[in-house]
């Protein structure tokens, strides 16, 4: 029961975050020192598969892991002319730095299944640091359908 109610208080986000460019720092730079932040950048017009895919697995794990940070902001919007062909793409900052990037779903299994680019990013948010590998968090997620 302790176990439980220490999960229940470290779970403070479950959602996605939409975010601007000019929050940038406080909602993932400043954030990061406190929590793994992970940011998806999406395609500007909505037109692309593989965003459109991630985007729904990203609410998942955000309701899935609460004690990571996950935002979203349009590509175009956090760099100026980035291409809508490298949409997804995510982020991983810790401590302020930007630990891990991946470029499109290729990486990830591309459209083929959505239970395989969530599994895969479902191995790399436990096997963060931040994770504490011994809980029952931990067992119930690297169990659960991968």
């Amino acid at each position: 029961m302790a176990e439980l109610s220490s999960i229940t208080s470290k779970s403070v986000h479950n959602q996605v975050y939409p975010i601007q460019k000019a929050d940038w720092s406080r909602d993932v730079t400043e954030a990061s020192q406190n929590a793994y932040v992970f940011v998806l950048l999406t395609s500007s017009h909505g037109t692309n598969v593989e965003s459109r895919l991630m985007t729904e697995i990203w609410r998942e794990l955000a309701k899935k892991f609460g004690d990571v940070k996950f935002c979203q902001i349009r590509g175009d919007l956090c760099i100026e002319g980035y291409p809508d062909k490298n949409t997804p793409t995510i982020l991983v900052y810790k401590d302020g730095d930007i630990k891990k990037q991946i470029v499109t779903l290729r990486e990830l299994q591309g459209t083929r299944t959505k239970i395989q680019g969530e599994c895969y990013l479902r191995r790399f948010i436990l096997g963060l640091k931040s994770l504490h590998a011994d809980s029952t968090y931990h067992r119930r997620f690297r169990t659960h359908a991968c």
